[in-house]
This record gives C-alpha cells, structure tokens and sequence, in this order.
C-alpha cells in the first residue's frame, strides 16, 4: 500500500467514525460525499449530496458540494448554478462565494471575484484562502505593494500553508524585500525538511546580495537532499565561483554535467571559470560545446567576443558581440562589452553610443559610467 492510499483509508475510517456518530441523517451523507469528492470519485460524491438532499431538499451544504463535482469536471454553468442555489438557501456560506470566486477568476472577472471574495472573508475573517486569492488577483495586476499585504495575511492565519508563504517571499524577491524573502523561503526550508526548492530559492537571496559563503551551506544541504538534480550542483558551483573558490565550484559544474550533459549552461559556467582564471585554451572549448548545444544563448556568444578580444581578435569579437545583441537587444553588459572592443579599435563615436546604450538598459553599470569617462563624455 502506498503512502497515499494509506492516507486515504485513514481518512475513509476517520470519516466513518463521525458518520456514525452523526447517524444517517443528511450530514453523513455529505461528509461522505466530501470523502469522494478529495478521492475524484464523481459519481459516489454525486450519489451522496443527492441522498443528502432526498432527505433534506434546502440543505445548502449538499449543493455546494454538487457545485464542487461539476467544478472539478470543469462544467462551470452548473456549478455556478448548484453555488446560487446553496447561498439561496444560505446566503452566509463562505464556501460557495469562495467558490464563485474561483469561478469568476476563470471567467477573467476579476473585480467580480474580488466581490466574491471579500464577501466570504466578511461572513468568515479567519479564512486563509480568501487573503491568498486576493493575492493571486494584485499580483496578476502588478498591485505588488497589495498581493504582499495580502500574502501576509493569509500565512498569519495559517503559518503552514507552503504556497502562500512561497508566493510571498518570491513577491517580496522581485520587489527588492530580500530579508523578507529570507525569513519565507527559511521558514519554507525549516517546515518542509525534504523539499529542495526552498533551499536553491533561500540560497538565490543570499546570492543577489553576494553573500555567497552564506548560500554556500544552504546548497549544500539542497545537494546532499537531492544529488541527482544538476541545478542544485549548478548553483553551489555559482556560489563557490562568488565566493573565489574556484576549484571547488568547477568540481560542482563538472558534476552537473556527469548528470546532465547536455546542459549547455554548465558549460557556460565552466567557460566562465576557465576565463577568469586565464586558462583561455580550455575556455574557448568549453565555451564552443557550449554553443554546439545552444547556440542562441547569447551570454555565450558574449563569453566568446571576450576570449576573441583578450587574443586581439577585435573582428571576431565583434562579430560574437553583434550576435549576442541580436539574440538578446537588452543586454547591457554586451554593448559595454562592444564599446571596450570599438576602443581598441580606434572608433570613438561607436564605442561611445554603445556605452550610452548600455545606461538606458542598466543606469548603474559601472564600466560603462568608466567607459564614457574615460572618453572625456557624460552619461
């Protein structure tokens, strides 16, 4: 018996417990015929909220699970039609307007849901799906400052729910609240023991602030959970390169690549490294195989422009830096990147463009304000 079927069979007799306390009235049908309903057993959940209704025809509870049925068979008409009868007979069921919600949502209603929603979170404040939707619907309309307050709320209410506290901290990563998103994905890491992804999002936090010799523990433990995933070999690999520890981070690309060979970013990264390290020769193999397996990752073409031009190859580095632009025309470094070639080259005005070109897609670009300095220009 597997673990979910274990599962079930004790929640079948816990089920079976409290219908026998509840006798054979309509509630015990409806508990059961929830019971089928978590199991996708459609035609046994009906039978029973059916039963339900035989004995008792204005039992709201009993239409809102056949709403459910029909919702989960994605025939919408009818559930929403079995949610209007269960509030007719209820009007203060939470459940059927959290429902409806779910429904508007689906129809692209979103001030409609937003209607439903707060409806249900009046009739019942210690909902935590009604925050957590409401979240959904601010970040789908990019009210940020709101799906976070929103997301809070719902992990007040119920400090375990896994998606909500996910959908928080990635909110607060993309807003710039890192020591947020540190709190969540930690707590996410310390609640969910096994999972690996709480662990490369924690580790990416600490990364985006380059505190790499703390990402560097925490990647580890995501290692040592799941050593068969390459990622979490290629990011350890990141963070030792961070951090200049560069034999130990190109044992760990080195590893992600026994896993995945075909993993073009890998050798991307190795590349990188060989780069870094003035190992030019075995870069521009690397960066090659690269390339063989994906050529339009433009951060390669990049990589390539730059071992050309550290050979004094300037066209050919050009040319790989044209490419990359082409592939990806916001990519600020290329064009500093460029400009430092078309300096070398003698030609001022192009290389000065490039650097301006490169502010308008990255304001703070370090080598780029250089750039133009040292040109005698202002951004």
């Amino acid at each position: 018996m597997t673990a979910r079927e274990s599962k079930a069979r004790v929640e079948r007799q816990a089920a079976g417990l409290k219908i026998q306390s509840l006798g054979k009235g309509p509630d015990s049908h409806v508990l059961l015929g929830n019971v089928h309903l978590r199991h996708r057993r459609y035609e046994e959940a009906t039978r029973e909220f059916e039963k339900a209704l035989e004995l008792q025809p204005d039992m709201a509870t009993a239409f809102l699970g056949l709403g459910n049925v029909a919702l989960r068979q994605k025939e919408e008409e009818k559930a929403e039609s079995f949610y209007r009868t269960a509030l007719k007979h209820n009007s203060e069921l939470p459940a059927a307007h959290l429902c409806l919600a779910q429904l508007k949502v689906k129809e692209q209603d979103l001030d409609g849901a937003v209607v439903e929603l707060e409806r249900a979170g009046e009739l019942n404040p210690e909902l935590p799906l009604v925050p957590y939707y409401l979240g959904n619907i601010f970040a789908s309309r990019k009210q940020n400052e709101k799906a976070i307050e929103a997301y809070q709320e719902a992990v007040r209410l119920k400090p375990s729910f896994s998606t909500a506290r996910r959908r928080l901290a990635n909110l607060q990563m993309k807003v710039g609240e890192q020591d947020g998103a540190v709190t969540n994905y930690r707590d996410l890491a310390e609640r969910n023991p096994r999972l690996v992804m709480p662990r490369l999002q924690l580790a990416e936090t600490f990364m985006r602030r380059e505190q790499y010799e703390q990402a560097i523990p925490v990647l580890e433990e995501a290692v040592s959970l799941q050593p068969s995933r390459a990622v979490s070999h290629l990011r350890l690999g990141d963070a030792l390169a961070g951090a200049k520890r560069y034999q130990e981070a190109l044992k760990a690309y080195e590893e992600a690549s026994s896993l995945r060979p075909r993993f073009a970013l890998v050798h991307l990264r190795i590349a990188e490294l060989r780069f870094e390290t003035d190992q030019f020769e075995q870069a521009m193999n690397d960066i090659q195989e690269a390339l063989r397996l994906n050529p339009r990752m433009a951060a390669s073409h990049q990589l390539l422009a730059k071992l050309h031009a550290a050979q004094g190859a300037n066209d050919q580095a050009l040319a790989e830096l044209d490419q990359a632009i082409a592939l990806n025309g916001r990519l600020a470094t290329a064009y500093c990147d460029r400009a430092d070639v078309y300096v070398a080259l003698g030609q001022r005005k192009e290389a000065i463009a490039d650097y301006r070109k490169a502010l308008e897609f990255a304001g703070d670009l370090e080598a780029a304000h250089e750039g133009l300095a040292a040109l005698g220009k202002k951004a």
